[in-house]
């Protein structure tokens, strides 16, 4: 979960400055290439005792790159898609399981469903309702 403490969020800041700095410079590349980019770099080990990186923060840190993307797109229903797609996609194309990998899966899945919870499904309760039920 993303949920990390606040005083953890602080220790992250400069690690999410940049990944943002990642986005607003790569505008040619799609989100899909910038997350292949940022995920490379999230490893647990790439913090010592006791500032170890865990899999929640590594989930804060997607989650945060994802939503500071979108921040810079026009918010539309397919540019939320593009996030949960390129989270799946990415999740999906890492190598063979070790624990740093599956560390890094376990983080996407999970910022992926709460991706999607969050942002995409309440679009879609809408549109249900505006719309007519199917189910």
């Amino acid at each position: 979960m993303p949920y990390v403490k606040q005083e953890r969020r602080l220790e992250l800041a400069s690690r999410l400055n940049e990944i943002q700095s990642i986005i607003d410079n790569d505008v040619a590349f799609t989100f899909i290439e910038i997350l292949h980019h940022v995920v490379s770099t999230l490893s647990p080990d790439m913090f010592k005792t006791p500032n170890e990186l865990s899999s929640g923060d590594m989930n804060y840190l997607i989650t945060q790159g994802c939503l500071y993307y979108l921040s810079k797109t026009e918010g539309k229903y397919a540019d939320h898609q593009e996030i949960v797609d390129s989270l799946f996609e990415v999740r999906d194309s890492l190598p063979d399981h070790t624990t740093t990998i599956d560390n890094r899966r376990g983080a996407l899945l999970c910022c992926a469903l709460e991706f999607y919870r969050r942002k995409i499904a309440p679009y879609e309760d809408e549109k249900r309702i505006c719309n007519g039920d199917v189910y």
